[in-house]
């Protein structure tokens, strides 16, 4: 019978940010060549997601008002910046307006940015995805 155990999730993940118009890799010139840009994240399995994902939901929680919630786009937007940051461990190979390199703020900002929403979505999607964070499943 097989042991459905076996089948782990690793706590982080390195996703590959691919170019808003064409959908490939994006690819940027580094001292050791070409290189793509990546987003160094925690998983969904992670103590560090679940934090985060729980402070997400007390601030969202916190809207609501006789059962109805009151938080606004722009409210959203922070809240879902916020969690990302907290989740994101290091952005590699690109930097972002200058800021500090692998800074929470400088993540946030980047996740507030709307003109960054392309990259924001890519980060948001794959992050969610188990798929990422799983590891190839033995066979039976």
């Amino acid at each position: 019978m097989f042991d459905v155990s076996t089948v782990q999730v690793a706590d982080t993940t390195e996703i590959t940010i691919n170019h808003p118009r064409t959908g490939e890799p994006f690819m940027v010139d580094t001292a050791e060549g070409k290189k793509p840009m990546t987003v160094v994240v925690h998983g969904p399995g992670s103590k560090a997601f679940k934090a985060a994902q729980a402070v997400s939901q007390k601030t969202y929680s916190a809207t609501f008002h006789r059962g109805k919630s009151r938080e606004t786009p722009e409210q959203q937007e922070a809240r879902n910046a916020t969690f990302l940051s907290a989740c994101t461990i290091e952005f590699r190979n690109f930097s972002y307006k200058g800021m500090a390199a692998n800074d929470r703020e400088t993540f946030r900002a980047l996740y507030l940015d709307p003109a960054m929403g392309w990259l924001t979505e890519q980060v948001n999607a794959e992050m969610g995805d188990w798929a990422n964070f799983t590891q190839a499943a033995p066979t039976s």
